[in-house]
């Protein structure tokens, strides 16, 4: 989808929402990619909109690679609210042959990523009310080095 496409897409939305499926690809490490997606979306609405990403919970594609973790799955959350996001959308289908379900997170197959999903939402809830403050954007920089 072109950037003008994006930006209409953006324009007529209330809450923002994006599917970021990072271990399935494998094209960046886990976690990571959902903070940047997160960040550049919020930059298509001049962060001006919530942005709620789909984090992956199973290997998702009939040709993935890769079943993310718990560990993962939870990287993928913590990443994409240091990104900006306002509120977090689990991806609960898998459509694997073998191991396709439309309910990851009750499926006892899928029992250690539902755990951790359950322990990152009770650490999401726990810290509501600073994740949830005002926000100061643009009071420190880092850049790359040593």
């Amino acid at each position: 989808m072109g950037e003008d496409r994006r930006s209409a897409y953006v324009d007529g939305a209330d809450i923002v929402s994006y599917d970021w499926y990072a271990s399935p690809i494998r094209t960046t490490p886990a976690g990571l990619g959902a903070g940047r997606c997160t960040a550049g979306v919020r930059d298509l609405t001049d962060r001006s909109k919530p942005v709620w990403p789909f984090i992956e919970t199973s290997d998702v594609f009939a040709d993935s690679s890769h079943r993310p973790s718990p560990a993962e799955v939870t990287a993928e959350v913590w990443n994409a609210i240091v990104g900006g996001a306002r509120g977090i959308q689990y991806f609960n289908h898998n459509f694997k042959a073998g191991s396709e379900s439309q309910h990851v997170l009750i499926d006892d197959r899928y029992a250690a990523v539902a755990r951790s999903v359950r322990e990152t939402n009770r650490r999401i809830e726990e810290l509501a009310p600073v994740l949830n403050a005002p926000w100061a954007e643009g009071l420190a920089r880092a850049t790359g080095g040593r």
